[in-house]
């Protein structure tokens, strides 16, 4: 994977994460906010998450999603899902990415914890077949 040249405004080449988040960019899984922000120091909810996970699925050919949002239907806040994270967050689920808590909730709007992203890389990771259990 390399770089390209399209930049966010608030993220300078001198960060640590500048190069991930170009990569990021450049392959479509983040596409920031508006006036061309990333806002790298803010908290994303776990639907956004969802979403970064699901592009980095499509890219690893991971996309089938044949039972649509009805999957969805399994967890009691799914209503809780916005619109524009629908397709996104049944894909992830669909795929076992992300299973959800045990008191079957997506919690959708909640803060991405740095452990959650973790085991969402390394379930992602497994089930691409890019990294053994």
């Amino acid at each position: 994977l390399e770089a390209g040249t399209a930049e966010f405004s608030d993220v300078t080449s001198e960060k640590w994460y500048y190069e991930a988040i170009q990569l990021a960019r450049t392959h479509g899984f983040v596409n920031g906010y508006g006036n061309n922000e990333f806002k790298p120091q803010e908290t994303i909810s776990r639907q956004e998450a969802m979403i970064m996970i699901a592009r980095a699925a499509r890219f690893a050919e991971l996309s089938d999603n044949s039972l649509g949002t009805s999957i969805l239907d399994n967890y009691t806040d799914q209503s809780e899902v916005a619109m524009w994270a629908k397709d996104d967050v049944a894909t992830v689920v669909g795929l076992g990415i992300f299973i959800g808590f045990g008191n079957g909730d997506l919690k959708p709007k909640d803060n991405m914890s740095r452990a959650q992203s973790a085991q969402a890389i390394s379930n992602l990771l497994t089930i691409s077949q890019l990294m053994n259990r």
